[in-house]
């Protein structure tokens, strides 16, 4: 069964939020607790918008980090 949008991007910030504990570093740390709050804003967007308004995975007013 593939995994839906919302439970990807939830697993993303955990794991973000389990590396950020790892980390000694407070500038890395503090990074990647940020990567953490994005996929979680994001996982909180797919949930209240639905997947069919992300089809590119970008919401609407965000801008595209890698392009």
């Amino acid at each position: 069964m593939q995994m839906n949008r919302y439970t990807k991007y939830r697993r993303n910030s955990a794991d973000c939020f389990a590396v950020a504990q790892q980390l000694s570093d407070p500038g890395s740390k503090a990074s990647m607790l940020e990567m953490a709050q994005s996929w979680l804003a994001l996982a909180h967007h797919v949930e209240q918008c639905g997947e069919s308004e992300m089809d590119d995975g970008i919401p609407p007013g965000v801008d595209d980090p890698i392009h």
